[in-house]
C-alpha cells in the first residue's frame, strides 16, 4: 500500500503562495487541510454510532399517549421548499429517563399549513397544546399554530446548546430512542466545529441535514429539563369530564384584555358568581375567548360581546373590562369604559399563576362550553395547561386568562379588583 501525503506546492509549484496565504487567513484549520495536507483537528464526531445504538430500543417505533404523564414536544419549522419539517415528542419517566415517544419528517415539497394542521392533531392526542420550536421562521410558526389551537414558543436554546445538553444524556444511557433509522443516521452524522476563536458548533455535514435529530434533541432536553408536573390540569378544568353550559346567573359578566408581542388581543371573558348564594358549576367560569389582530374596533367589539353576554345570562347585576395602562386610553377614546388591570398583578405573575392554579384545584374555576368549543381554532389548552417555571408574559391568552382568575377570586389585597363603577350596574 502506498500513501503518499504532500502539500499542495510541493506537489504543484504553480499553485500562488498568495491564494494559500489568503486561505490561511480566512481559516487555518481548512487551509491546512486543503492545502497544507494536514487531518482537521477543528472537526470531530459529535456523538459515537455505538452510543446511539445502545440508545436505541430496537423493534419501538412509536409509544402511544399514557394518561398520567406530562410529555413535550419540540418542533423544527421549514417553509416546504428545502429541509424537511420535523416534530418530536418525549417525557421524562419515573426513574428520570428522557424517553422518545414520537417523530415525525415531512420532506419537501409540502403545504406548511397543512403539516402544521397534521402535527397539531398528533401534539393533542398527546394532550399537549404547547410546542416549543426553532426560531429561525420568524411568526409565521406561531402564527399557523395558534390557528391549529397550539402554542408555538420559540426555543431560547439554539441549535447547538440542544445538542450539547443532549451529549451526556445519550452518553450516560438515560434516554431511549425510537427505532428510526433517518434519525440514527443524522444523530451519527453530526460534527463539532472549532471556530477561529475557540468556540464550539454542532450541526450536519457541509450536504445532510439534522431536522431530525433537532426535534429529537430538543424535545428530549426539554424532557430533561422541564417536564414538570402540570400546575394546572386539563381535567381540573371540565364539571364531570364536560365543560360547563352559561350561567343563568352571575354577579358579573367581565373581561381581561391582553396585547401579544405579535400585536395580537387576546380577550378572556368571565360569568363571575361568587357573591351569590345558588347552586352554580363554580364562583368563576371562562365563557369565551377570542384572539385576535389589534385594531381600532377591538375594544368596540369587546363590550358589545360583553353586553351580548349581559344579555344572555337572565340574571346578571353587571359587567365590566380590564386593560393593560398602555391601551387604556385608546379604550376610552374609543368610547369604551375600561379599568386598568393592575400593577401589582403584573409585578409578580409567578405569584398569580400559583393562585390561579389553587382556585382550580380546589374547583372554583371551570371553563364554559362556549370557550371550550374554541380550542380546535385557538391555542387555549396551551394558555389554561401549564408547568411551574413556565413563562406567562410569552402567551397573551394565558396572561388574559390568569388576569381574570385574578380579577375574579383572588381574595388578597395584591390581586384584589378594583371597585366597579356604580354606571356600569345593570338597571
Amino acid at each position: 500500500m502506498l500513501v503518499w501525503q504532500a502539500a499542495t506546492r510541493a506537489m504543484n509549484p504553480t499553485v500562488p503562495q498568495s491564494l494559500i496565504d489568503s486561505a490561511t487567513e480566512e481559516d487555518p484549520s481548512a487551509a491546512a487541510a486543503e492545502y497544507g495536507a494536514q487531518f482537521r483537528v477543528d472537526v470531530e464526531s459529535f456523538v459515537a454510532r455505538e452510543v446511539i445504538d445502545a440508545a436505541t430500543v430496537a423493534g419501538r417505533h412509536e409509544l402511544p399517549p399514557v394518561e398520567g404523564v406530562n410529555y413535550v414536544a419540540f418542533c423544527d419549522p421549514s417553509g416546504g421548499s428545502a429541509d424537511s419539517m420535523t416534530l418530536a415528542i418525549a417525557h421524562r419517566d419515573s426513574d428520570g429517563r428522557g424517553i422518545l415517544d414520537a417523530v415525525r419528517e415531512v420532506r419537501p415539497p409540502f403545504s406548511p399549513e397543512q403539516v402544521v394542521e397534521d402535527f397539531a392533531a398528533l401534539l393533542k392526542t398527546y394532550r399537549l397544546f404547547r410546542v416549543e420550536g426553532d426560531r429561525y421562521a420568524g411568526e409565521w410558526p406561531r402564527e399557523r399554530f395558534s390557528e391549529a389551537g397550539v402554542s408555538y414558543a420559540l426555543a431560547e436554546r439554539p441549535k447547538s446548546d440542544l445538542y450539547r445538553e443532549a451529549l451526556p444524556l445519550l452518553n450516560s444511557g438515560r434516554v431511549e430512542l425510537l427505532d428510526h433509522p433517518r434519525l440514527a443516521a443524522q444523530l451519527a452524522g453530526l460534527e463539532r466545529r472549532t471556530a477561529r476563536g475557540g468556540k464550539d458548533s454542532i450541526d450536519h455535514r457541509p450536504g445532510s441535514h439534522d431536522d431530525l435529530g433537532n426535534a429529537a434533541a430538543g424535545a428530549l432536553v426539554l424532557a430533561a429539563t422541564e417536564a414538570a408536573p402540570a400546575l394546572i390540569r386539563a381535567a381540573d378544568l371540565l364539571r364531570n369530564d364536560k365543560p360547563v353550559t352559561l350561567p343563568k346567573f352571575a354577579q358579573a359578566v367581565f373581561a381581561t384584555l391582553i396585547i401579544g408581542d405579535d400585536g395580537r388581543a387576546a380577550v378572556a371573558y368571565f360569568a363571575s358568581h361568587a357573591f351569590l348564594g345558588v347552586d352554580v358549576p363554580a364562583p368563576l367560569t371562562l365563557v369565551d375567548v377570542t384572539y385576535e389582530p389589534l385594531s381600532g374596533s377591538s375594544a368596540p367589539e369587546m363590550f358589545t360581546r360583553l353586553e351580548e353576554l349581559h344579555r344572555a345570562i337572565p340574571r346578571v347585576i353587571m359587567h365590566a373590562a380590564w386593560v393593560p395602562r398602555a391601551y387604556l386610553q385608546h379604550a376610552q377614546l374609543a368610547g369604551c369604559d375600561a379599568d386598568e388591570i393592575p400593577a401589582e398583578m403584573l409585578r409578580d405573575l409567578p405569584a398569580l399563576a400559583l393562585a390561579a392554579a389553587g382556585h382550580v384545584n380546589a374547583g372554583r374555576f371551570k371553563v364554559g362550553e362556549g370557550a371550550a368549543a374554541k380550542a380546535h381554532q385557538l391555542p387555549l389548552g396551551g394558555a389554561l395547561t401549564f408547568r411551574a417555571g413556565e413563562r406567562i408574559d410569552d402567551d397573551p391568552l394565558r396572561l388574559a386568562i390568569l388576569m381574570g382568575i385574578g380579577l375574579g377570586l383572588s381574595p388578597t389585597d395584591a390581586f384584589a379588583a378594583p371597585a366597579i363603577p356604580a354606571a356600569r350596574l345593570a338597571a
